[in-house]
């Protein structure tokens, strides 16, 4: 007898209770609420401190915190010793979207404090962390700024007289291929005023307050051959155009200074032309490929060579000898002189000389870009610097004065982007920016 014919009960009839079970549990389930369930998973943390962080002051009480790395997401500024207090959440901000910004309010002790920023990076479910202990919090705004033009379109070229009185500007009206306004800038009365709205002239220079030299590449209704440009005084005032001199194309020329200026001769020789402002006379000094410096206003430069004005000879300072080293500014009268060591790995120093003599030289070469304002006489005492500092982390940019009282630079206005900026007076230079020309008064 086999042992299924031992019962009458068959497997099937066996399971049935057994789904009966199921389902019942199924509708309990559906009716019942679900209890709530804390999660297992939480995203790991990991200390790090691989991203470049720039700390910009913004007043008393703010500070903006820029995480410049792009893919991170999403992130906030903690007080861990306030009891991990947020004081900031990164977001997108202008000028810089591509990097996130977090805007951290908090009355800053003068002691310093801790910040912990956390960060997420897209595609990673880890939690980054960097720590800045003892973070030295200061706002520094001792300059005091004014707008005085804003571009309506956008700058071309510019120049101020040697007296300081007027400032040349030239807006292009759209592409830049077209027709310009010219304008005068008076910088006593800051009045605007347009001297033509269809002015066909490129790299105004400045002779007076009613007379400024430009190129062109047409001469007698042709175009000059490649390589090749007209240069062309103009008065504004009797509207009288006259050529002054021939020089090369695609390369920079000076500004006046002492009557003169200094351009590429129009050949194939290295040679410069030293074309005073008269028109008189147009002198050739020997020379070599370097780069002239067109926005000094205390000597013609061509590299790390000035232009002597006793011998009319390019000449060099002893301190030029030394690698890496660029020449800003020099004084002719005290011989006092600013430069830049620069190194390979893009960490610069600023040094300043009287005569052959070291007088003052930055503890520490950081990696950074630094801007100086242009002065017709350099001295110590107005030695002003923008520097911004590549790596940020806690270094302050903004605009440096010489302390000589501290022989040291001292941070005196926060600023992230400089401007071409020009003393005019000795408490106020002027800074030419995309946007405008802005006034920067020194106060106190």
């Amino acid at each position: 007898m086999s042992v299924f014919n031992m019962t009458n009960t068959s497997p099937h009839t066996t399971m049935k209770p057994i789904y009966a079970i199921l389902f019942l549990l199924g509708l309990a389930a559906c009716t019942d609420e679900p209890e709530a369930v804390e999660p297992i998973y939480q995203k790991p943390a990991s200390l790090t401190s691989d991203v470049n962080i720039r700390f910009i002051p913004k007043s008393e009480s703010m500070v903006d915190i820029r995480l410049e790395e792009g893919g991170i997401k999403r992130g906030k500024v903690i007080l861990p010793t306030e009891d991990s207090l947020v004081i900031g959440e990164f977001t997108e901000q202008l000028p810089n979207k591509f990097y996130l910004t977090a805007s951290a309010s908090f009355q800053f002790p003068a002691k310093g404090i801790d910040l912990l920023v956390e960060f997420e990076r897209e595609n990673s479910d880890t939690l980054y962390r960097s720590f800045f202990a003892d973070y030295q919090y200061s706002f520094a705004n001792e300059l005091k700024e004014t707008q005085l033009v804003d571009f309506t379109q956008f700058l071309e070229s510019f120049d101020f007289t040697p007296d300081n009185c007027v400032l040349f500007f030239t807006e292009n009206h759209s592409d830049g291929f077209g027709k310009q306004s010219l304008y005068r800038l008076n910088l006593q009365t800051f009045e605007q005023e347009l001297i033509s709205d269809a002015f066909s002239g490129r790299n105004i220079r400045a002779v007076s307050q009613d007379e400024i030299v430009y190129t062109s590449k047409m001469y007698k209704n042709e175009v000059l051959e490649r390589d090749s440009l007209a240069m062309y005084s103009f008065n504004v005032s009797t509207k009288k155009h006259e050529k002054v001199a021939f020089i090369k194309e695609y390369q920079h020329y000076s500004r006046f200074v002492d009557g003169q200026l200094l351009a590429w001769k129009a050949d194939k020789t290295p040679d410069v032309l030293v074309i005073p402002s008269t028109g008189e006379e147009i002198k050739t000094t020997s020379a070599f490929y370097s780069f002239l410096r067109y926005d000094n206003r205390d000597n013609l430069w061509l590299g790390n060579h000035y232009l002597d004005p006793s011998t009319q000879k390019l000449t060099s300072l002893p301190q030029t000898d030394m690698p890496g080293y660029s020449i800003l500014a020099y004084n002719n009268a005290s011989q006092f002189s600013l430069g830049l060591q620069s190194y390979q790995d893009e960490r610069k120093q600023v040094k300043m000389y009287e005569g052959s003599e070291l007088v003052f030289e930055e503890e520490n070469a950081q990696r950074k870009s630094v801007s100086y304002v242009y002065a017709q006489q350099p001295v110590q005492s107005q030695s002003v610097f923008h520097q911004f500092f590549l790596d940020g982390n806690g270094l302050s940019d903004g605009y440096y004065q010489y302390d000589e009282a501290e022989g040291e630079l001292e941070l005196i206005q926060h600023s992230e982007n400089p401007g071409r900026d020009f003393w005019i007076s000795n408490q106020s230079f002027i800074s030419i920016r995309h946007d405008g020309i802005y006034l920067m008064e020194v106060e106190g």
